[in-house]
C-alpha cells in the first residue's frame, strides 16, 4: 500500500462513505471534454512562436471600418507601428468571403505577407489586427463581421476580469483550488468554464492547456515559459520552419521537465542560423493512464487514452506497448516474435519435456514438431495458454521446435535445445605457471560453492623448436627439432576439495619434465553444467631447475681471459663468415656477461635466436667456447688445431670449427636426464685458450710478443695484459709444418722466449694460446628488468639498446599475470682496469612478503621458478632474492610491486584482491552492475510533512533546471557533479586500486602514467563516475553507517575524479596524486550501458605499458538484472491467469535464460496498494538492490498485479473515487490465480527454492493464492513466505487474535476538519467470515513470518482500519448484509449487493461467497469487515513460524512518532540503505525469522 497525502490526520479514501454522497462530473466538464478532444486530437498542444519577420507598417484606412468602429467603441489603444511587439497573441480579422472566413486563429506573429491597417491592444494583451480589405456587402455578411470582433474583444476583457479576480484572491490569502477556483475540478470558476460564441471560428481559449508564453529572443537565445505543465513531466520541443507542412516537425532534442513549484516551466532555446523562420511546438509526453505510453500517441493512433497496453489490436503476438516501444503502428501487421526460452530437458521418467517462457500476448496456441531424422513432422497443437509439453517416450536423438499462432499468423519456430548451461559462476580464473625445479602448479581463484571440480587438459604446445632455436643456422647437423614430452592431449579432473586458494602442483606423470604446454581448464558443475574453458595466456615450461650458477662462472671468467691486448675476443662460425659471434656470448665493448636469457628477443643475425629464456644456454654457451682451449689431442699431424681456425680475409679473427664438445639439448631432455651437465671450462680445460696465428719475423704486440732476430724468435714482453688489463701468465705456440710430424709446442712467461717456427731462410709459422690470469669480483650492484619491455634502460646485458645503466628501483607487475623477471650482479673486476665491470645473471630462490615498513619477511608469496618466471598471487611489494652467485657468495634482491584493480565481483561485503579471492573476474564473467538512472532525491512526504530521501519518477537537478536528470548526471547548483543523496549511494559500488604507494610512483620512469582506461568493449559504450570512498579502509560503510553515508556525498570529504568513457581516461598520479599516493579506494556509479575491460595501466613516458590490472566490468538497465512478471497493471482490466514478461524501458523483455545450478534460490517480490508500473519496478528494485549488497547470489522477481492507483487522499479525490482502495482489494484477490501459475511455474525451474516477499495489500494476492494451491493439492511450492506490513485481517491466520488487537467500530473523530462528525458507531453490521481462512494454505508453503509494525500508518485507524468498519460499504450503490445476524456460522449467505440508481431500480443482487470465488472476491472486498486489526499492525499471531516487531530491526524513529508515520509503511523500500540494513539482513539470513538463505 502507498499514499502519498492527507487532510486533517484523517485518510478521506472513506469521506464519501461517511457523507453516503456521490458527486457526478459536472455537465459543464463534459461538454468542454467533448469540445477539447475535437480541437486537440492529438493532445499536441501547439502554440507556435516566430523568431524573425520582417514586414513594413502600413498606415490605417482613412475610413473608419468595422474593427475601428468595435475597438473605438471598446476603448481598445491603437498601437504605433514602432510599439507593435515581433510577437505575441494576434487576432486577424479579414474581409467577409475570404477563404479565412472574416476571424483567423492566433498567430505569434504577424505574416510577413499579410496586408493589414491598425493594430490594437486588448485587455489581455493580445493584438487586434484589422487586415479587412473591405467590410460586408450585406446585413448578413456585416453581422458576422461585427460578431467576429465583438467576440474577440469580449474574450479579452474576460479573460482580464479573471486574471484580476486570481490576483484580488492571492492577495487575500485565499489559494486557487485545482482548476482556478473554489470549486471541484471542472464545477465552474475554472478558466475552462467559457462558452463557445457562435461564430465560425469560435477564439482559442487555452485554459489550462498546454502553451509557450513570454516569448523573448536575446542574442540568439529564445527564452519562455511553457505555461499549465504538469510536475516532473517531460515535454518535448518540436520545431518546424514552414507551418503549412504539417508533417514536417522536427526534434530539436530539447526536453524540460515540469516544474515541480509551479505551473510553467522556463524554456530556453538557441535559435539556429539555418532558417528565417522558425516555429516551436510543445509535446507532453505524459502517460496519464500509467501504462508508461505517453497519451500523444495513444491518441494519435486509437483516439483515446486508457489503452491496456498488453493487448494486441492487430492479432500478431505484439502488445501495444511493444509496439509503442518498436516505434511501429500497433493497428498494423509485423511478424509475430520468435519465442523465447524454448529448451527440452528430460522428466527422468524417459520423457522428454518441452518448455518456454510465456509470449507478452498469450497465443491461440501452440505448434510443436519433431524431427527423427526423417524430415519435420507436426505432433502437437496446444493451449496458447500452456509453457510447456510433455513428449512421451521421444526417438531417440530426435529435436524439436515451437511455434506461436495467432489470430493473424504465426512466428517463426524456434529450436529446442538444450537449456544453456554456460554459467559464469563456473568460470574462474585460471592458470599453469612454473614453479621451483621446473614443477608447474595449477592456480585457481576460489571457486563458488557450485563447482565440484575442474578438469584439466594439457597438450603439447609446438609453437617453439624446444630446445635447439637458432643452432643449425650455423650447424647442420643439429636441425629444428620440437621435443615434446607428451604427444597427445591429455586430461584429468581435480575435485574441488583441491582448490584451497593455494598452488596445486601437478604429477611430472601428467606433465613431465622439459615439456613445453599448453592447458585448457574447465570448471564442473554440480548437475552436469561446465563453466568456458579458460586458456592461460602463457605457455607452461616444466624444464627442471638446472644449476648452472658454475658454467655461468667459467664462462664470464672465459670471456675476460679470452681477450687479448687490442679487443674483447670474438669469433666466427665458418658457416657464418659476415657478422662476429662474440656478442652472442656475453662479450660487449663495454661490458662482459654470462646468463641464461637470450637478448630479450633481440633478433640475432647469427644464431637467429629469439627466445627469452633458455635454461640450457650456460651448457650449450660453454660447449662452444669450448673449442677454443688448447687440447693436445685436437691437432692434426702438422700441428694444426682442429677445433679452431683463423680468418684472416674479413676481420682476422678466430673461427669454431667443430662440434665435437656441443651440448645437445635435444638428446639430454630425451634422456630424461635432470642432473646439472658437466663443466667443460674448468681451470684446467681453458688454461690456454685460442688466440690465431704466429709468423715468424712478425710482432704480435696482441699478447705482447715482439720478434728478435738475436734469438731468433719473440720475447715476451715483462708483464703483458689483455684488453681488461688482466696479467697474460703464458703463452703457448704450436708449431704448424709442412710435413706431419709429432705435436710441438712452446711455453713462455713473461720476460720469456719463443723460438722461431721456421729457419732464416724458410720462415714457418704456428698457432698461439694464452693463459690469462682469473679474474676476481667484486659486487657492485645489481641490474633488474621484466621481461621484454621496450625502455633501453629496463632492458639488460645481452640487448644491443640497453644503456648499460643498472636499474635497481623497484619494479611492477599485477597479480594474477604471468611475469619474468631477470637479475644480474654487476661486478667489479678487481684485478682489471679501473671501470672494467661484467654482469652475472642470478637463478631466483624465493618470493618474500614485505612488510609496512619495507623489510624482507619469512613468509613467501606467489610463484617463481629459479629462472625467473612469476606468478603474483597478492598485491603489495614482494622481494624477489636470488640464490648466491658464485663469484661472491652474495645474493641480491629486486622489489616488485604488485598491483591489482579489484570490485567485490561476489559482492559479499569483502573485496579479496588477491588471486584466489572470489572477487575475480572474466570476460566470460564480468562484474555485472545496474546503471545510476533512477532518481534518489530528498524530497517530501506530504503525509508526514516531512522530508526523506526516495526514488521519484523522474526529477531535474540544481545544476539542470528542468531537464529530466537521473542520478548519474545529478549537478549542484554550480554545475559540480554530486551525489544526489544518500539513497543513491545504494547505486555506487567499490573500486580499489592495490599496490600502488608513493615509492612505486617516485621509482617510475620520467612522466610514467598511472590511469584507468577502458578496452575491449565488447558492446555498448561502458561510462562510470568515479569518487574516492569515505570510508577508510575502503569498505561499505557508506552502506551501513548514518555518518559514513553523509561524508561520502560530502565533495569536499570524498571528491568526486571523473567521468570514465571508452576513449578516454583518468590519470591518478598527475591529475589527482602527483608523486603521493593519497588513496586506494574509491566509489563508483554506472552511467551508460556497455560492457568491456576495466584496466589500471602503469606506462612509461612513451606510452609503453610496464603493468596492466584488469576487472572486466558490464554496466546494463536494472531491468536487466530481475524478472518482471505481470498479470495486469491498469486496474480497468481484469487480471490474467497466465503472468508474462513486462518489457518497459527495454527492447525486449527480460528472463534469465541460463540454467540455474542446483539450490539456486527465486526470491519473488509482490507489491501492494495504490501504485503504478514505474512504482512497482522502483519497489521491486529496491529490493534488489538492498539483497544485493547483503550478499544475496540467487535470482529475483517481481510479481505485478493490477492495484489501483493515483489516489493521493485529496479532498474532492475522496469524495468521487471513494473505492480506490476496495477496489484495489478485489483486483488483489483476483490475482491470486496468476500468481499461483507463476509459483508452480518457479518452483519446477527451482524446486523447493522459491522464497516470497509479499508488502502490505500483495499479501492478499500472496496469501490466496497459497490457500488455492493447498487447496489443488499441489503440495509446497514455496520455501518460505514473509507476510511485511500485510494488509489483511489478522484473523486470516488466526481466529483468536482478540483484544486489543480488535477493531473498535465506535470511531470518534480527531481534531481537524472533521471532528464535528463526533463520535459514530459503525456496528458491526456483517460477520466476520476470515476466521482461518488462509491457515490451511501451510501446505504450499514451508515457512510463514510475518513483519508487523503496531502503528503501521496505513493499517492503523483511520485508514485500513477504518475501511474496514465502514463496510458493507453503501457508497455509489450499496452493500448489505440482510436477513442475518453478525453472530450467523458458515455460509454467511445473506450478502447482497442494491442499486441505487434506475428507474425503477434494478432489483439486488444476492452473493453466493460459499459455490462461487468470485462472489466471495467481492464480498470480502467490499462487504465483509475484518473484526481484528490488520496482520501487519498484529503481534503474535498463531499459527505462523514467527512474528518479527519491525520495530526491533529498524533504527531509532528520532521523530518521537513511535513509527507512527508514512514513511515507516514502506521503509523497507524508502530512505537510506543503512536505515534499513538490518531489516533485509533479517529478511534474507535469518535463520527463525527470514528466508535462512546463505547461512
Amino acid at each position: 500500500m502507498k499514499t502519498t497525502q492527507r487532510l486533517s490526520g484523517l485518510d478521506l479514501i472513506e469521506v464519501a462513505k461517511v457523507l453516503s454522497v456521490h458527486i457526478p462530473r459536472p455537465d459543464c466538464v463534459k461538454v468542454f471534454a467533448e469540445i477539447d478532444r475535437a480541437r486537440w486530437k492529438t493532445k499536441i498542444v501547439s502554440v507556435v512562436l516566430a523568431s524573425l519577420f520582417a514586414a513594413n507598417i502600413a498606415r490605417a484606412q482613412t475610413n473608419d471600418s468595422i474593427v475601428q468602429w468595435e475597438a473605438d467603441i471598446a476603448n481598445l489603444s491603437l498601437l504605433s507601428p514602432d510599439a507593435i511587439p515581433h510577437s505575441g497573441t494576434f487576432w486577424i480579422i479579414t474581409s467577409p468571403n475570404s477563404a479565412n472566413n472574416t476571424i483567423v486563429p492566433p498567430y505569434p506573429c504577424i505574416p510577413s505577407n499579410l496586408s493589414y491597417g491598425s493594430i490594437y491592444l486588448l485587455p489581455d494583451g493580445a493584438m487586434l489586427v484589422d487586415a479587412a480589405e473591405n467590410d460586408g456587402t450585406n446585413n448578413t455578411q456585416l453581422a458576422e463581421q461585427i460578431n467576429s470582433v465583438s467576440s474577440v474583444i469580449q474574450r479579452a476583457e474576460t479573460t482580464a476580469l479573471q486574471r484580476a479576480g486570481l490576483q484580488a484572491r492571492a492577495r487575500s490569502g485565499m489559494q486557487p483550488m485545482a482548476g482556478g477556483g473554489p470549486f471541484p475540478p471542472g464545477a465552474g470558476g475554472g478558466t475552462n468554464s467559457y462558452q463557445p460564441l457562435d461564430v465560425t471560428n469560435a477564439p482559442v481559449d487555452y485554459g489550462t492547456n498546454l502553451y509557450i508564453s513570454q516569448w523573448i529572443s536575446t542574442n540568439g537565445v529564445i527564452a519562455s515559459a511553457a505555461s499549465n505543465t504538469i510536475a516532473d513531466v517531460e515535454y518535448e520541443l518540436l520545431t518546424n520552419s514552414d507551418l503549412a507542412a504539417t508533417t514536417n516537425w522536427g526534434h530539436s532534442g530539447v526536453f524540460v521537465l515540469g516544474s515541480e513549484a509551479t505551473n510553467w516551466t522556463p524554456l530556453n532555446v538557441i535559435s539556429p542560423n539555418s532558417t528565417n523562420n522558425l516555429f516551436f511546438r510543445l509535446l507532453s509526453w505524459q502517460s496519464s493512464d500509467g501504462s508508461g505510453i505517453p497519451d500523444w500517441w495513444e491518441l494519435k493512433f486509437f483516439g483515446t487514452t486508457g489503452i491496456n497496453p498488453y493487448s494486441d489490436p492487430a492479432g500478431d503476438g505484439w502488445t501495444v506497448l511493444q509496439s509503442y516501444i518498436n516505434g511501429w503502428i500497433p493497428t498494423n501487421y509485423y511478424t509475430p516474435p520468435n519465442m523465447q526460452g524454448v529448451y527440452i530437458r528430460s522428466d527422468g521418467s524417459g520423457n522428454n519435456v518441452l518448455n518456454w517462457i510465456p509470449p507478452g500476448v498469450t497465443p491461440d496456441s501452440f505448434t510443436i514438431q519433431e524431427n527423427d531424422g526423417s524430415g519435420w513432422q507436426t505432433i502437437a497443437t496446444v493451449s496458447g495458454s500452456l509453457g510447456s509439453f510433455i513428449v512421451s517416450n521421444p526417438p531417440p536423438n530426435a529435436v524439436f521446435e515451437v511455434s506461436a499462432n495467432y489470430p493473424n499468423g504465426s512466428s517463426a519456430y524456434t529450436s529446442a535445445g538444450s537449456q544453456s548451461s554456460g554459467n559464469g559462476d563456473l568460470t574462474l580464473p585460471a592458470t599453469v605457471a612454473a614453479g621451483a625445479n621446473g614443477r608447474l602448479f595449477l592456480l585457481t581463484a576460489k571457486p563458488s560453492t557450485l563447482v565440484t571440480g575442474l578438469l584439466v587438459v594439457a597438450s603439447p604446445d609446438t609453437g617453439d623448436n624446444f630446445p635447439k632455436d637458432g643452432i643449425d643456422s650455423v650447424a647442420s647437423q643439429y636441425p629444428l627439432t620440437t621435443f615434446t614430452a607428451i604427444n597427445n592431449p591429455i586430461g584429468g579432473q581435480l575435485p574441488a576439495s583441491q582448490l584451497q586458494g593455494s598452488p596445486l602442483k601437478l604429477s611430472t606423470s601428467f606433465t613431465p619434465f622439459y615439456g613445453w604446454y599448453d592447458f585448457s581448464i574447465k570448471a564442473l558443475g554440480t548437475n552436469g553444467t561446465t563453466g568456458s574453458a579458460v586458456q592461460p595466456v602463457w605457455w607452461a615450461d616444466a624444464t627442471p631447475f638446472l644449476d648452472g650458477r658454475q658454467h655461468l662462472l667459467d664462462n664470464l671468467n672465459f670471456a675476460l681471459r679470452a681477450a687479448p691486448a687490442s679487443q674483447p675476443f670474438d669469433f666466427y662460425f665458418p658457416a657464418n663468415l659476415y657478422y662476429s659471434a662474440g656478442t652472442f656470448y656475453g662479450i660487449f665493448p663495454n661490458y662482459t656477461t654470462a646468463g641464461f636469457s637470450w637478448a630479450y628477443g633481440n633478433y640475432d643475425s647469427v644464431l637467429y635466436r629469439s627466445d627469452f629464456t633458455d635454461p640450457f644456454l650456460p651448457f650449450e654457451n660453454d660447449s662452444v667456447l669450448r673449442a677454443f682451449c688448447f687440447n693436445t689431442n685436437q691437432f692434426d699431424t702438422y700441428g694444426n688445431p682442429l677445433d679452431v681456425g683463423y680468418d684472416g680475409y674479413f676481420e682476422s679473427l678466430p673461427t669454431m670449427n667443430a662440434w665435437d664438445y656441443y651440448f645437445d639439448a635435444l638428446s639430454y631432455v630425451q634422456s630424461g636426464n635432470t642432473n646439472v651437465p658437466a663443466r667443460q671450462l674448468d681451470s684446467n680445460t681453458a688454461q690456454y685458450i685460442f688466440y690465431g696465428p704466429a709468423n715468424d719475423e712478425s710482432d704480435v704486440s696482441d699478447l705482447g710478443l715482439t720478434w728478435d732476430e738475436s734469438i731468433p724468435g719473440w720475447r715476451v714482453s715483462a708483464d703483458p695484459r689483455n684488453v681488461y688489463g688482466l696479467r697474460i701468465l703464458s703463452i703457448i705456440c704450436v708449431k704448424s709444418s709442412p710435413t706431419p710430424e709429432p705435436l710441438t709446442y712452446y711455453v713462455a712467461t713473461p720476460g720469456g722466449v719463443i723460438p722461431e717456427m721456421g729457419t732464416t731462410n724458410n720462415p714457418g709459422s704456428g698457432w698461439l694460446y694464452f693463459e690469462t690470469e682469473n679474474p676476481g669480483y667484486q659486487k657492485t650492484g645489481f641490474h633488474f628488468v621484466p621481461e621484454a619491455y621496450a625502455n633501453s634502460q629496463l632492458t639488460g646485458p645481452g640487448y644491443a639498446e640497453w644503456t648499460g645503466a643498472p636499474n635497481t628501483n623497484d619494479l611492477v607487475t599485477s597479480v594474477g599475470s604471468q611475469s619474468f623477471f631477470y637479475l644480474w650482479t654487476q661486478l667489479t673486476v678487481t684485478n682489471a682496469n679501473p671501470g672494467t665491470v661484467s654482469y652475472l645473471e642470478d637463478y631466483f630462490d624465493a618470493a618474500y612478503k614485505m612488510d609496512a615498513n619495507g623489510n624482507v619477511t619469512t613468509s613467501q608469496t606467489g610463484v617463481l621458478s629459479e629462472y625467473g618466471s612469476f606468478f603474483p598471487t597478492e598485491p603489495g611489494p614482494v622481494a624477489l632474492v636470488t640464490k648466491p652467485d658464485l663469484a661472491t657468495g652474495q645474493t641480491c634482491t629486486g622489489i616488485v610491486q604488485v598491483i591489482s584493480l579489484n570490485v567485490d565481483a561476489n559482492n559479499d561485503g569483502t573485496i579479496d584482491p588477491t588471486f584466489y579471492g572470489a572477487d575475480y573476474t572474466t570476460p566470460d564473467h564480468p562484474y555485472t552492475f545496474w546503471v545510476n538512472n533512477n532518481f534518489d532525491r530528498y524530497t517530501l512526504d506530504k503525509d508526514d510533512n516531512t522530508y526523506y530521501d526516495d526514488d521519484v519518477q523522474k526529477q531535474d537537478s540544481p545544476g539542470t533546471l528542468h531537464q529530466t536528470t537521473p542520478d548519474c548526471n545529478y549537478l549542484d547548483g554550480t554545475g559540480n557533479r554530486i551525489i544526489s543523496s544518500e539513497r543513491d549511494l545504494q547505486d555506487f559500488a567499490r573500486l580499489w586500486i592495490s599496490g600502488v604507494n608513493s615509492n612505486l610512483l617516485a621509482a617510475l620512469p620520467p612522466n610514467a602514467t598511472v590511469t584507468l582506461s577502458w578496452s575491449s568493449v565488447s558492446s555498448g559504450s561502458p561510462t562510470i563516475d568515479l569518487f574516492t570512498a569515505a570510508d577508510p579502509d575502503g569498505g561499505i560503510g557508506y552502506l551501513t553507517n548514518a555518518t559514513t553515508a553523509a561524508l561520502q556525498i560530502d565533495t569536499v570529504h570524498a571528491p568526486y575524479l571523473g567521468r570514465l568513457a571508452p576513449g578516454g581516461s583518468l590519470q591518478f598520479n598527475v591529475d589527482y596524486f602527483g608523486n603521493t599516493w593519497a588513496g586506494d579506494h574509491f566509489i563508483w556509479c554506472g552511467v551508460t550501458n556497455g560492457a568491456g575491460a576495466l584496466n589500471l595501466t602503469i606506462a612509461d613516458g612513451s606510452g609503453n605499458v610496464m603493468a596492466q590490472s584488469t576487472v572486466y566490468i558490464k554496466l546494463v538497465d536494472i531491468k536487466q538484472m530481475y524478472e518482471r512478471w505481470t498479470v495486469g497493471d491498469l486496474p480497468s482490466y481484469a487480471a490474467t491467469t497466465t503472468p508474462v514478461l513486462a518489457g518497459e524501458g527495454l527492447s525486449q523483455p527480460f528472463y534469465y535464460n541460463t540454467q540455474a545450478p542446483a539450490g539456486t534460490p527465486y526470491i519473488l517480490y509482490v507489491h501492494g496498494w495504490n501504485m503504478e508500473s514505474w512504482e512497482k519496478d522502483r519497489f521491486a528494485e529496491s529490493a534488489f538492490k538492498r539483497l544485493y549488497w547483503q550478499g544475496y547470489h540467487g535470482r529475483f522477481g517481481v510479481f505485478r498485479w493490477p492495484t489501483t492507483y493515483g489516489f493521493t487522499g485529496g479532498f474532492w479525490q475522496a469524495l468521487t473515487d471513494p473505492r480506490s482502495y476496495d477496489n484495489g482489494e478485489f483486483n488483489a484477490w483476483h490475482s491470486a490465480a496468476g500468481l499461483l501459475n507463476l509459483l508452480t511455474s518457479l518452483n519446477a525451474q527451482y524446486p523447493g527454492q522459491v522464497y516470497v516477499l509479499a508488502h502490505s495489500m500483495g499479501n492478499v494476492v500472496t496469501g490466496e493464492a497459497l490457500r488455492l494451491a493447498a487447496q489443488q493439492g499441489l503440495g509446497q511450492i514455496v520455501n518460505t513466505y514473509v507476510a511485511s506490513q500485510a494488509a489483511l485481517s489478522a484473523h486470516n491466520y488466526d481466529s483468536t487474535v482478540t483484544s486489543p488487537y480488535l477493531l473498535p467500530f465506535t470511531y470518534k473523530y480527531p481534531p481537524g476538519a472533521l471532528s464535528l462528525l463526533g463520535t459514530n458507531n459503525y456496528g458491526p453490521y456483517a460477520p466476520d467470515i476470515y476466521g482461518n481462512r488462509l491457515t490451511a494454505n501451510s501446505a504450499a508453503v514451508g515457512r510463514r513470518i510475518s513483519f508487523h509494525n503496531l502503528n503501521d500508518f496505513a493499517l492503523a485507524m483511520p485508514r485500513w482500519g477504518f475501511d474496514q468498519i465502514l463496510r458493507p460499504d453503501h457508497t455509489v450503490g450499496g452493500y448489505y448484509y440482510y436477513d442475518g445476524s453478525i453472530n450467523d456460522p458458515t455460509p454467511w449467505n445473506h450478502f447482497q449487493f442494491v442499486f441505487t440508481a434506475g428507474d425503477p431500480p434494478p432489483s439486488p443482487t444476492d452473493f453466493d461467497i460459499v459455490s462461487s470465488l468470485n462472489d466471495r472476491y467481492e464480498v470480502m472486498a467490499y462487504a465483509a469487515p475484518s473484526y481484528s486489526t490488520a496482520l501487519g499492525a498484529t503481534p503474535d499471531v498463531a499459527n505462523l513460524t514467527g512474528n518479527l516487531d519491525l520495530t526491533t530491526v529498524w533504527p531509532t524513529d528520532t521523530s518521537g512518532h513511535n513509527y507512527a508515520d508514512h514513511f515507516w509503511h514502506s521503509a523497507e523500500f524508502r530512505g537510506d540503505c543503512w536505515q534499513e540494513w538490518n531489516y533485509w539482513r533479517t529478511l534474507l539470513r535469518s535463520s527463525t525469522l527470514g528466508f535462512n538463505i546463505g547461512n
